[in-house]
Formats: C-alpha cells, structure tokens, sequence
C-alpha cells in the first residue's frame, strides 16, 4: 500500500516501530507467538520468529508510509497455491487503518500480487479439500485505489478474479 504522496516529512524510526508493531497482526503476515523486529535506514517491520534464520512473512513500512506485506508460507508446498479472499481484505484495510492513525490520509495506491503459481493448483481457503483450475501464468499483479469507506473485498476483486481466470476456474459469487 502506498500513500497518495511521500509525506513533507518522513517518519521516525521511534514512530515506525510503533506503528509496524501494529502490523506484526495483519492476517496476512500469519504472526506465531514470537515476533522479530527487523530495521533499516528505509523504516522497519515485524516477522514470525520459527527458530531458523529464515522467515515466511514480513510486514514492513517506509519512512515514507508505503507499507509492503509478504507471505510466502505457501512455497514450501509446490503443487498448489491458497487464496483467502478474506485474510487479503481484511489487511488492505488494517494497513489503511494504519496510515490513518499515521496521520497519512488516502486515497491509498495497493498492489497485489502472487508469483511462482505457474501449474500449482488453486485453493480456496473456505473450501480447502476443492482444487480448482492449475494456473497457466507464474505471476498475477493487480493495481488500484482504495479510499475511506469502501470496502476492502469490493477493491480487491479485479486482483481475485485475475487469479481465478489464471487457474482457469469460476469465482463464486
């Protein structure tokens, strides 16, 4: 998600670590009881502490309000790949949210995507045992703005019905 504009002043670390603390909860980032704090002269973020050196999420936000959420739990299952329309939703608003209480008003730019989905299968979260279509593309992207009180599975639906016209299946209503 990216503020309409860089803001006249950029954040503090001190207000970054505050505010990213805030999004160690976005469903998205699918936090576990220990959480990590990572820094750089850019801003800071939150990621779920497994016990190695790597991680499969990370939520981060610039100095400039852009906020970026990564999940990549689902690469260590190659055959298929998860869409929750709802965990997707629900952190496009909780990152507004952010910006707000940031002072940072929208409308806000996001950016969804997925990418390495070529020939894994498609799973709906709320119907986990149907495989859908396999995906014949190896990236989806998808763009748009979201402003104070639309709703957030509304915006999002161009990025959720490219995924399921990549994998060749009906999104249902």
């Amino acid at each position: 998600m990216l503020p309409p504009t860089e803001p006249k002043q950029k954040l503090s670390t001190q207000r970054l670590k505050q505010a990213a603390l805030e999004l160690a909860a976005v469903p998205l980032v699918r936090m576990t009881q220990s959480v990590g704090f990572v820094r750089g002269e850019d801003g800071g973020g939150f990621y779920p502490v497994q016990g190695t050196d790597t991680t499969n999420s990370v939520a981060y936000i610039f100095n400039t309000g852009e906020i970026w959420v990564i999940d990549a739990w689902l690469s260590q299952i190659p055959q298929y790949v998860e869409l929750d329309e709802r965990i997707f939703s629900a952190t496009l608003q909780q990152c507004a949210n952010l910006l707000i209480r940031l002072g940072i008003d929208g409308p806000y730019k996001w950016i969804a995507g997925m990418e390495g989905i070529l020939n894994r299968r498609l799973v709906v979260a709320d119907r986990p045992n149907a495989r859908l279509g396999t995906c014949v593309v190896d990236r989806i992207e998808k763009d748009g703005t979201y402003g104070t009180g639309q709703d957030p599975a509304l915006v999002l639906t161009p990025f959720f019905e490219g995924i399921f016209d990549s994998c060749g299946a009906v999104r249902p209503q």
